[in-house]
């Protein structure tokens, strides 16, 4: 549904802005007994097993050497090894590379502008401004950037900090936590939140402002932009 034109049947890259806005109204709206997905798996599951266990991905460290020594308590000698691996070669196993729909939400913008050539199938002009655009700055430069709206924000790190707080109180002994190791988490969620925010993390490209710059606009797209 994505790789037409939005004329032709296609449907729209949403920003990230309107992504996590659609998330959180349909979180909201599940009322006050609402349960993370994740929750909602190992509250299901742990009807009919004894060990069922949330593992979280986001913590810091490689995942898999994570996930070995944390969900497979017999498993230490691979534990082993698999740490010892990591610290000599000083990476990670498993990179989790995130993505994003910068190229595609320009190109779709530029089609409505009717600044592409026409007839041009829509995965054309996308790889060459992903490709461009890579050898660029703009993805990068904050002048090209649209960021949430503080009311947007606020309701992101307040369904944030709902989630790790389950996430963190179930995976380290439930009400047995005290309120001191509690603080000391909440203050790392926090950090850890505020340094996403501070590096762009929560904001996305802005098509129009791209857009209203011709000569990049040109450079982007090279000879599928016709003005």
């Amino acid at each position: 549904q994505y790789l037409q034109w939005q004329d032709k049947g296609g449907l729209l890259h949403p920003s990230f802005e309107e992504f996590l806005d659609r998330q959180l109204v349909e979180w909201d709206s599940t009322g006050p007994n609402n349960v993370q997905s994740s929750f909602w798996a190992y509250f299901t599951w742990r009807k009919h097993f004894d060990d069922v266990q949330i593992f979280d991905l986001h913590q810091s460290g490689d995942a898999l050497t994570n996930f070995v020594c944390t969900m497979i308590p017999t498993a230490n000698h691979t534990c082993l090894l698999l740490n010892e691996y990591v610290k000599e070669k000083g990476t990670t196993m498993v990179k989790r590379v995130s993505s994003n729909f910068h190229t595609e939400r320009l190109a779709e913008a530029a089609y409505s502008k009717g600044v592409l050539k026409k007839g041009l199938v829509k995965i054309l002009p996308v790889h060459i401004a992903k490709f461009t655009m890579s050898q660029m700055d703009v993805n990068s430069n904050p002048k090209y950037w649209s960021c949430l709206s503080k009311p947007l924000e606020n309701r992101f790190w307040n369904t944030s900090l709902t989630f790790f707080e389950n996430l963190y109180h179930q995976g380290n002994g439930g009400s047995h936590v005290s309120r001191e190791e509690w603080e000391l988490a909440k203050e790392k969620h926090d950090s850890l939140f505020r340094s996403l925010k501070a590096r762009g993390k929560f904001c996305d490209i802005n098509p129009e402002s791209i857009l209203e710059n011709a000569t990049l606009t040109k450079q982007i797209f090279g000879k599928f932009y016709t003005g």
